[in-house]
């Protein structure tokens, strides 16, 4: 597992930057959800929550505080969380992983133009669709395609804000491995002859959510997004394999008419 990974490489090298990252993001991951879970009054869930994120950084004060208030039973609800948008009391517990989808918590968000949103808790497809490790993804499909696909399994389109959240992962970086741009780490800037591979099948291409994340997010196949500019186009994300490297960020956005078809250009589902 990762924690023994962490503890293994940590224990030979103190100083091991990708050891010390990951820890810290397993960490925060881990104290989000326990944020979360207090806020839903799930204080078993919330402490449990809470004392994994220590596992991975000793005396943590947040994850201290949290277990504190979930052992007194008082509910804490944390600043990025927008209690009119509170779920059912019904559904106390929300799986992390469900049906080949990941669960983003909702929380305040800060695009890349310095706007704070709040982005309520979504779920995304790991893989681009048909969401299956190994398969290539659909391509050439309309926007309209597009959506009837996701429909079809019960699911929908992200929303472009959606997709920029996940893309960024923990950190909200520009890249989902980081904020410069890296040749060879996702497909991108390649021949327009070479096209997509199968899901998954570059695993350094992964936006970073701790112990889980999503892949290809950037380049592969560019993907179809529910939302619509002024003009009435259709949002696209992510950059496709032939695509430069300032256009296969979280960030940019590439606007078509909802007809428009390629064999770059694919999508997955949220909802």
């Amino acid at each position: 597992c990762a924690h023994y990974w962490i503890e293994k490489v940590l224990a030979v090298d103190p100083e091991n930057v990708e050891a010390l990252e990951l820890q810290n993001a397993i960490s925060e991951t881990y104290l989000k959800w326990a944020e979360l879970s207090l806020a839903r009054k799930n204080f078993a869930k919330a402490a449990d929550y809470a004392k994994k994120a220590m596992k991975f950084v000793d005396g943590h004060p947040e994850a201290q505080k949290i277990i504190e208030q979930a052992q007194q039973g008082r509910e804490l609800v944390p600043t990025s969380f927008d209690a009119s948008r509170r779920p059912s009391k019904r559904r106390t517990q929300v799986p992390l992983l469900e049906g080949g989808m990941m669960f983003i918590p909702g929380a305040n968000f800060t695009r890349e133009n310095g706007e704070t949103i709040y982005v309520p808790g979504f779920y995304i497809d790991i893989y681009e669709f048909p969401n299956m490790r190994g398969k290539k993804p659909y391509t050439n499909v309309s926007w309209y395609e597009a959506r009837n696909y996701c429909m079809s399994v019960g699911k929908r389109l992200c929303t472009d804000v959606e997709w920029e959240k996940a893309c960024r992962g923990l950190e909200e970086l520009r890249y989902p491995y980081g904020d410069r741009y890296e040749p060879g780490t996702c497909r991108t800037n390649l021949d327009p002859e070479a096209g997509p591979v199968p899901s998954g099948a570059i695993p350094s291409c992964f936006s970073n959510w701790g112990e889980y994340g999503i892949f290809d997010m950037s380049g592969n196949v560019w993907e179809w997004t529910e939302s619509r500019t002024p003009g009435n186009n259709r949002i696209a994300k992510g950059g496709g394999w032939s695509d430069r490297p300032d256009t296969v960020s979280c960030t940019n956005r590439i606007e078509l008419t909802p007809h428009y078809t390629h064999e770059s250009g694919g999508f997955r589902c949220c909802k």
